[in-house]
């Protein structure tokens, strides 16, 4: 295997990698935010329950309060782990791009090597016609006289 092969393989490796490290990251902002929606979801039940007695809405309000700091602190890791995926996808592009350059390398390669194996077999087909015509030429074909 050449050298080019082995960098293309390593760069195909490297890429996949990184999209399956930015795959675990999305699939962990996705469940930072299930989270969110769920504090959410459930801090609008208790907000629209109208409270049974004064004493409950004395600890609704710690409740609240308390979800409300759930929120905002699973927004701040949404938004790191968001960082994160960004940083990964210029990771991903910049790997895209150097396997599309090994590979653009590789077909530049390939082709330069076929047209210089075509161009070989034409200059030998060449030579071989050139030394068939000059057959011709030197020696007439044989003719055979029929005794009558």
């Amino acid at each position: 295997m050449d050298e080019l092969a082995t960098l293309i393989r390593l760069a195909k490796l490297n890429l996949d990698e990184k999209r399956k490290a930015l795959a675990d990251i999305l699939s962990d902002v996705d469940r930072v935010q299930q989270r969110i929606d769920t504090l959410k979801i459930t801090l609008e039940k208790e907000q629209n329950h109208p409270p049974d007695v004064l004493e409950g809405g004395l600890t609704r309000g710690a409740f609240i309060q308390s979800s409300l700091k759930k929120i905002e602190a699973h927004e701040v890791h949404k938004h790191e782990l968001m960082q994160i995926v960004e940083a990964l996808q210029e990771e991903i592009r910049v790997a895209f791009e150097i396997l599309k350059r090994y590979e653009i390398a590789a077909e530049q390669r390939d082709l330069t090597e076929r047209k210089e194996r075509l161009r070989r077999e034409t200059k030998i087909m060449d030579e071989v016609g050139s030394r068939s015509k000059n057959a011709d030429f030197i020696a007439p074909p044989h003719t055979e006289e029929v005794d009558e």
